[in-house]
């Protein structure tokens, strides 16, 4: 993700088709979770802010 932000190149994220229905242990919603907090936290650190 750091990468990704830092070449920014990076317009829009999506996250979609979560199915809790098929979610095992919410493992899916807590991967999807952390994917955007990284994207957050990467494109804070590019800018020089630190999320709460």
């Amino acid at each position: 993700m750091k990468y990704l932000v830092q070449s920014q190149k990076l317009v829009s994220a999506d996250v979609v088709e979560l199915n809790p229905k098929y979610d095992l242990d919410n493992a899916t919603a807590r991967l999807a979770s952390r994917l955007i907090y990284a994207l957050i936290d990467a494109h804070a650190e590019l800018n020089s802010v630190k999320p709460v």
